[in-house]
């Protein structure tokens, strides 16, 4: 056993003098008494050390405040406290559940600068995305197609112009050309 410094020493004399509680739960002054022989009061072997230094604080607190270890100012602000605390008791709970329902865990809640994210729904919004860039594309690409159509029946009509045939045909792939670019113009604007 190593000889204890000076200041741990002139620490633990202070403590076992003044009976400071937090001093009785700290592992220098049981190894200066254990290293002097000296007695400290009787800790119990199942309280913890934090437990131990928050009676031996309350034994002194009564000593000096009385019945109920709390000054006049003391006691009136434990009771503001009390209704403080009843008051953040009914407070709304924090959610669980994100607004399309996914459980908030770890693994599916991701931190930015707004707060918490629900990697779930974004991967859901990701696909949807995804999805609404695929048929952006296969529109464009009918219209591509109608027109295509278009182009080469009005050239058929243009050499034919007797022929009632090609006329119709080109009025009615004209027709559907410009339905669908409409369709397809409302869409992205909505």
């Amino acid at each position: 056993m190593r000889w204890p410094s000076a200041s741990t020493i002139r620490a633990a004399a202070a403590a076992l003098a003044s009976g400071e509680s937090l001093a009785l739960a700290s592992r220098k002054l049981r190894y200066v008494s254990a290293f002097f022989g000296l007695s400290l009061p009787l800790w119990p072997a199942d309280v913890t050390a934090r437990q131990w230094a928050a009676r031996q604080n309350w034994i002194r607190r009564r000593e000096v405040f009385g019945e109920t270890g709390f000054s006049k100012e003391g006691e009136l602000a434990l009771r503001l406290n009390l209704v403080q605390a009843a008051i953040v008791k009914q407070r709304k709970p924090k959610a669980r559940q994100c607004r399309r329902g996914h459980r908030w865990t770890t693994a599916n809640t991701r931190m930015t600068t707004r707060g918490r994210s629900c990697r779930a729904c974004e991967q859901i919004m990701r696909g949807l995305r995804r999805y609404k860039r695929v048929i952006e594309r296969q529109a464009a690409e009918r219209l591509a197609e109608l027109r295509r159509d278009m182009i080469a029946v009005g050239i058929k009509a243009q050499r034919n112009p007797s022929s009632a045939y090609w006329r119709d045909r080109y009025v009615a792939i004209r027709e559907r050309w410009l339905d669908l670019r409409e369709s397809s113009r409302v869409e992205s604007v909505a």
